[in-house]
């Protein structure tokens, strides 16, 4: 698979090619996303949210992995998929049923251990938020 064939689990809403894969769900504390099955189309009236509210507070997104052109990629690889197999713990017990996982470059970079913690990644993290942004997340 060549760089430019990679899926980003999580890329903004407004990206050229991105796509809704996931519903997000859970609490602030404990946030949960719901994958969409296969051929799931969410329609275009859907990703205008009320307003206030960013799509990514209801959606998660996938894109083409710019690789280089992010800002979370170093030393070859996406490191905000590092710090999520490093810092989270899972919070599912079986492989979730995910569209994207055969192009997804952080299954590609840290193996399958990284879909039991996928499910509580959101992509866009909010004050008042208890979650903490995996991006901030240090060693």
């Amino acid at each position: 698979m060549t760089e430019t064939e990679f899926s980003c689990p999580s890329a903004p809403s407004d990206g050229e090619d991105s796509k809704v894969f996931g519903i997000v769900g859970g609490t602030p504390d404990k946030p949960q996303v719901s994958y969409l099955g296969k051929g799931v189309e969410v329609p275009p009236e859907a990703l205008t949210p009320p307003p206030g509210i960013a799509p990514t507070r209801i959606f998660r997104f996938s894109g083409g992995c710019v690789a280089s052109g992010c800002s979370q990629f170093s030393g070859g690889q996406c490191q905000l998929g590092k710090k999520v197999e490093r810092f989270l713990e899972p919070v599912v017990d079986q492989l979730p049923a995910c569209t994207i996982r055969a192009t997804c470059r952080w299954y590609a970079e840290n193996g399958r251990s990284i879909c039991f913690k996928c499910p509580q990644v959101i992509t866009t993290v909010y004050d008042g938020d208890a979650f903490k942004s995996v991006s901030k997340m240090t060693d």
